[in-house]
């Protein structure tokens, strides 16, 4: 699933995807306990060291950035996102996912109050944010 959003394949996508995050996980750093991280534009829910639900409030906006190492499926659970991948927009509707491929600027901005889940095959290493823009809220 190379391209934009579509229905077609979605549990399949992300059982493959969450499969793989944790066959790659058996040899790394695992988060057994889930926690939340608090951030301009709602809450990180971090379930393992692959993935994380982001509680995403109407208005706010993630910063724009990219990673050099992680590859990142985002899954939309509740809600509505504009989620923006290098120069193109999508409203992301509850069972729409999108691929952020290595080095693919990308942020996301709820539309209304939302959850969408994250998957990546890296561990989360903070050092491999590079921002462009700041989070901020208030957006529309």
């Amino acid at each position: 699933m190379n391209e934009a959003l579509t229905h077609t394949g979605v549990l399949r996508e992300l059982y493959n995807i969450t499969k793989k995050a944790i066959e790659l996980g058996k040899t790394s750093k695992t988060i057994t306990k889930s926690h939340f991280i608090e951030k301009v534009w709602g809450q990180e829910e971090i379930i393992c060291s692959r993935g994380k639900i982001m509680h995403l409030d109407k208005g706010a906006q993630c910063s724009l950035h990219f990673h050099k190492i992680k590859e990142e499926v985002f899954g939309c659970l509740s809600g509505e996102v504009r989620m923006r991948v290098g120069e193109t927009e999508y409203i992301m509707a509850t069972g729409d996912i999108v691929r952020i491929p290595i080095g693919t600027h990308h942020s996301f901005t709820g539309i209304q109050d939302s959850k969408i889940v994250e998957i990546s095959y890296q561990d989360d290493d903070v050092n491999d944010s590079y921002r462009i823009t700041q989070s901020r809220r208030g957006v529309l």
